[in-house]
């Protein structure tokens, strides 16, 4: 073992993927900074360059000094900024197609109408609303139907996507109009990733 890394200290290593290169830092929590590695970025199997940077970081130090492995990737924000990843779409309850055109939380100032606001991440093309309801209270307001899950299943199968993003409204408190919304389409379009 180095002389700079002891047996009784714990560590904290950050991981960030870039594109080209994957930075790794060992940091000490008494010290700070122990050391900063760079790895060869693999595009193909971006889990390769994690584990050898990883490895690399911790290769003098027994597991049980490693107390938090912190992971980001540079990677995966250039993907969403540059648009170039999977064709997505969103399902949304009935009345909130909009949400990502309107962008309320996103104005660059609030009050000046004329700001330019980013584009939205999912065309409003790709968005589709489904008619369900929870209330704020997490009881159901409107049931979903299996006719409309099979409506909403064919427009977003026509949509010829990669991935689907579900968020309907109050799920977090009664997540089952979501839960069923991801079940049907995971079922009627395999290959594509549903995330809800």
């Amino acid at each position: 073992m180095s002389s700079t890394r002891s047996a009784s200290e714990r560590y904290r290593v950050g991981i960030d993927i870039g594109g080209t290169f994957t930075d790794v830092v060992l940091m000490s929590e008494k010290r700070g900074l122990v050391a900063k590695y760079k790895v060869d970025t693999t595009p193909a199997r971006l889990e390769a360059c994690f584990v050898r940077g990883l490895r690399r970081a911790t290769d003098e130090l027994p597991a049980e000094a490693v107390a938090r492995i912190l992971h980001a990737s540079t990677v995966a924000t250039n993907t969403v900024l540059e648009a170039k990843g999977a064709r997505t779409a969103l399902v949304v309850t009935g009345g909130f197609r909009d949400i990502l055109e309107i962008a309320r939380q996103r104005r660059p100032d609030l009050y000046d109408l004329k700001a330019e606001k980013a584009r939205p991440l999912i065309p409003r093309r790709l968005c589709f609303e489904v008619r369900e309801r929870i209330g704020a209270d997490g009881r159901v307001v409107t049931a979903l139907t299996d006719d409309e899950l099979a409506r909403v299943c064919e427009e977003v199968r026509s949509a010829h996507v990669e991935s689907v993003v579900i968020a309907t409204l109050f799920s977090y408190l009664n997540p089952r109009h979501e839960l069923r919304i991801k079940e049907h389409l995971e079922r009627a379009l395999p290959g594509v990733s549903v995330v809800g």
